[in-house]
């Protein structure tokens, strides 16, 4: 089990590369896939106590460097991330998005704990069972999520114009954000395991279109990309420049339901997503690629 965890982080990661050079810097998959070669042993090993224990400890520092990383709640004109998706000539984009993939674990570091806590999840079927749970999942889902919400709503109220920080507060209620970010994510897992419970919504068509995409997300997630990198950066048709937050939501929000009704159309024909055939093949012994 070991060996398999870490050749799917190691396939991960050559996924989340690809992504990045021809497509999006902002790739999660390589980072999935570095934690889950560097975690595997753990997550075997460690007891349920001292993985606990540890998402505790490497929040705190986490929280903090990312804290600073998205301290100022100001919107700019001039791009301070991703600076690729303004660079006309596409190689030189290209080269610009190998540099920015390999800086992007550091604005993701509470995703060491949150991974930790979602590996004693697994161990204990908390997503199984969950007409047995309900309560607790309720519970969870109630106390998770409105952590998630204070703690995020300074930063989005200053973010918004709505209200001035006090001068020196911004990277601690940015670290705030980010911390509470962690008990809000599993609030939401708690929360789709809470609406499962009840059989009229499992055996909705929205969600079973959901099922059917969550089956296929790695595939709906690179299909965004496909979407996005083909129409807004400056090497592609370069529409980023011109398109207004309303439009650019509107066009997220198509994208996404196109991804979902792609999926729905490929789990009534049976049929697994291209990125999870592919992911699979990468993860083969390698006894099992030779021929």
């Amino acid at each position: 089990m070991r060996s398999l965890l870490r050749r799917r982080g190691l396939g991960l990661i050559v996924l989340g590369a690809a992504h990045a050079l021809l497509a999006f810097s902002g790739d999660i998959l390589g980072w999935y896939g570095l934690l889950g070669v560097l975690l595997a042993g753990a997550s075997m090993r460690w007891s349920d106590r001292r993985l606990v224990l540890a998402a505790a400890v490497a929040l705190p520092p986490a929280a903090l460097v990312q804290g600073w990383i998205y301290s100022d709640p100001r919107v700019r004109l001039d791009r301070e991330v991703f600076w690729s998706v303004a660079i006309e000539e596409p190689f030189g984009a290209a080269l610009w998005r190998g540099a920015e993939w390999l800086m992007a674990p550091f604005g993701l570091l509470a995703v060491v704990a949150a991974l930790l806590l979602g590996v004693v999840a697994g161990r204990r079927d908390l997503l199984a069972d969950v007409m047995s749970r309900r309560r607790g999942l309720g519970l969870v889902a109630l106390v998770g999520i409105s952590i998630g919400w204070l703690g995020g709503l300074p930063m989005a109220l200053a973010t918004a114009h709505l209200v001035v920080l006090p001068p020196g507060s911004e990277l601690w209620l940015s670290t705030l954000h980010i911390a509470t970010g962690v008990p809000c994510g599993l609030g939401y897992a708690a929360l789709a395991g809470w609406l499962c419970t009840s059989a009229r919504f499992t055996s909705s068509g929205p969600s079973r279109a959901l099922q059917a995409t969550g089956a296929r997300s790695l595939s709906c997630y690179l299909a965004q990309t496909v979407v996005f990198a083909a129409l807004l950066p400056a090497w592609s048709l370069g529409l980023g420049a011109s398109l207004g937050t309303a439009t650019a939501a509107g066009l997220a929000l198509l994208t996404w339901l196109t991804t979902v009704l792609v999926a729905s159309v490929l789990e009534r024909r049976g049929v697994r997503g291209p990125a999870e055939r592919l992911l699979r093949w990468l993860a083969r012994p390698p006894a099992a690629t030779i021929g």
